[in-house]
């Protein structure tokens, strides 16, 4: 199996949509995009810490049709490599060894400011077991209700056993994986979950959205900047 070391750092922050816009006209080319959604949020513990995962799941609520995750995976630039993954966790549907996960340990909760310490591991599964992986740490916070994961995330790798590396989806989609032509990526990257209360104790079943933006630098220290400044704004706005 071939295994490529990304120098990846992405930048976690809450909100991308203005920064990208910015990083855009900068002339900066989005390399890698990544968005699952529907997915189990999970944690297992109490307000003393404990594990927060969140997981692929066919079913999300058994009182309902059609809550499985659904996931994309994007190759963006440079332009003649650029393609997509797809992958809808149909149970219905033949995915492989496609899955997705992001696993922390939460530490350091505090119950009153609502913020907690994050640390673990990201990865991406293609249908055939291929991965995208990385580590995380970071920081929790809540907002409105919805819990925000904010960090980094380094030593991002690609394993393949295909030659060069490639991303395989369902539907006979996919892209090449290999990054090396990049000597250094910063990106952004969110978790949103919806919780009730704080990590004070144990739940499951809260839908969990994770996205992902990378960019080469020096363009996303500029997106990592002003998306964590928005989420101060948010914030203040909700205080």
């Amino acid at each position: 199996m071939r295994t490529e070391r990304l120098k990846f750092v992405l930048l976690v922050v809450a909100v991308m949509t203005l920064a990208l816009p910015l990083s855009a006209a900068r002339g900066d080319p989005t390399v890698l995009g990544f968005e699952y959604s529907m997915l189990d949020g999970t944690y297992t513990g109490d307000a003393g810490g404990g594990n927060f995962t969140a997981m692929m799941t066919t079913d999300l609520d058994p009182l309902k049709q059609g809550d499985y995750t659904s996931g994309r995976v994007d190759r963006l630039a440079p332009p003649e490599k650029a393609d997509s993954a797809f992958f809808l966790f149909n149970p219905l549907l033949d995915f492989g060894q496609a899955d997705f996960l992001l696993d922390l340990a939460i530490s350091n909760i505090d119950t009153v400011s609502k913020t907690a310490d994050g640390v673990g591991t990201i990865t991406a599964w293609d249908i055939d077991g291929d991965k995208i992986s990385g580590d995380v740490v970071g920081t929790w916070q809540l907002l409105s209700g919805q819990g925000t994961f904010t960090g980094q995330v380094s030593n991002i790798l690609v394993e393949s056993d295909e030659m060069p590396p490639w991303f395989n989806g369902q539907f006979d989609t996919g892209f090449d994986a290999d990054f090396s032509e990049y000597e250094q990526v910063l990106g952004a990257v969110t978790d949103l979950t919806g919780l009730d209360g704080f990590f004070d104790q144990p739940f499951s079943g809260h839908s969990s959205r994770v996205t992902v933006q990378a960019i080469p630098a020096p363009g996303a220290v500029v997106l990592g900047a002003l998306g964590l400044g928005v989420v101060g704004w948010v914030r203040r706005r909700l205080s």
